[in-house]
């Protein structure tokens, strides 16, 4: 049984953004060919941080990244396999200020570029990509175009 919610040509242009988060290590994701890959500065850094910050981490840099490119009424499908972040963005809330923040920043990007957005929870076994890229740590020497402004993590290599 496919997981996934599928979304059909009444819904607009679809962008599907696949994304995770692992512990102390870092972030990954994935949209329309392009690949996010980031770490944290240290453990230290993130150690405080919830498990549904740290997920919101990779998504709204991919955001900030690709919404240039789309055009207004992209339908941007957030699938995740953190059931709570799913939750906040379908629903616009948040259990902490620090993942408010986040989901904020989300929302305002939505806003500005007129994207529409969907949460769309997978289990973690469908979204291995996104796991694998989340423990990866960038090329040596390679920089990307921006950086989170929260200074936990390292600018990610953006592919």
């Amino acid at each position: 049984m496919d997981t996934l919610r599928y979304f059909t040509a009444k819904d607009g242009p679809v962008l599907r953004i696949f994304s995770d988060a692992a512990g102390d290590i870092g972030f990954g994701a994935i949209a329309a060919g392009t690949v996010l890959v980031g770490t944290w500065q240290s453990a230290e850094a993130v150690q405080s941080k919830s498990s549904g910050w740290k997920e919101l981490i990779p998504i709204r840099l991919m955001l900030e990244h690709i919404s240039p490119q789309l055009g207004p009424g992209t339908l941007a499908v957030i699938t995740t396999d953190n059931m709570g972040n799913a939750f906040c963005i379908n629903s616009g809330k948040a259990d902490s200020p620090e993942l408010f923040e986040q989901l904020f920043a989300i929302i305002e990007l939505a806003a500005r570029f007129r994207l529409r957005l969907a949460g769309d929870w997978v289990p973690r076994e469908h979204n291995q990509l996104s796991d694998l890229l989340s423990r990866l740590s960038p090329v040596p020497g390679h920089t990307a175009q921006e950086t989170t402004g929260d200074n936990a993590t390292d600018p990610p290599l953006l592919c």
